[in-house]
């Protein structure tokens, strides 16, 4: 029952966004801003940066809601060796956790990493890693935890950029509930629908 609903959503947001994408646009200059979810929806934004040949990534989530208040952040620093699109699919999975934890459901994920995004939705898992990470997540968009996941240009990404970049010079994982940190404010107020 869960699946058929959530297909017909899913195909009815990507209708919706064929004209819009969620995004403004005018001639000229770009603008591109977030564009929150419809109600009884979170949104969940993800982002990674990487950094070093040891590599320490830093991954930045953020969940806000239909009318774009800001429900939860996290700034995350991993010390691992893992690919770029590893780490985007890391960031996703650990988004999608995040959500749970925070009882924030269902919800839309955007990325800004368009292949991640299009190995998760092409549905064709293997037995690596990250195969591994996209069968999870294909278990949580079963589940309707999580309606879509979607590509998002990363001008509608900045926050969650900004809280991975952040994460980088952290020493340990940052939460924060209805509130959030000061990089990231002026930002949160730029994106904040009219």
């Amino acid at each position: 029952m869960v699946l058929p609903w959530t297909k017909e959503f899913f195909q009815e947001y990507q209708s919706a966004n064929e004209f819009s994408g969620g995004l403004e646009v005018t001639t000229g200059l770009e603008v591109v801003k977030w564009c929150p979810p419809i109600d009884g929806f979170y949104k969940i934004n993800t982002d990674t940066t990487l950094v070093g040949e040891k590599i320490v990534i830093g991954v930045g989530a953020v969940i806000q809601n239909h009318l774009g208040q800001v429900m939860a952040y996290t700034a995350q620093h991993l010390e691992v060796s893992v690919s770029t699109k590893l780490a985007e699919a890391m960031a996703i999975i650990w988004g999608i956790g995040f959500t749970v934890d925070s009882s924030l459901m269902p919800a839309i994920i955007e990325s800004d990493a368009l292949s991640m995004v299009s190995h998760i939705n092409s549905g064709s898992p293997n037995h690596t890693k990250l195969g591994f990470i996209c069968g999870d997540i294909a278990k949580y968009i079963q589940d309707g935890v999580i309606i879509v996941v979607s590509f998002v240009p990363q001008k509608a990404n900045v926050v969650t950029h900004t809280l991975a970049k952040m994460a980088l010079s952290i020493n340990h994982d940052r939460f924060w509930m209805e509130t959030f940190p000061s990089c990231v404010e002026r930002l949160i107020v730029e994106d904040y629908p009219n």
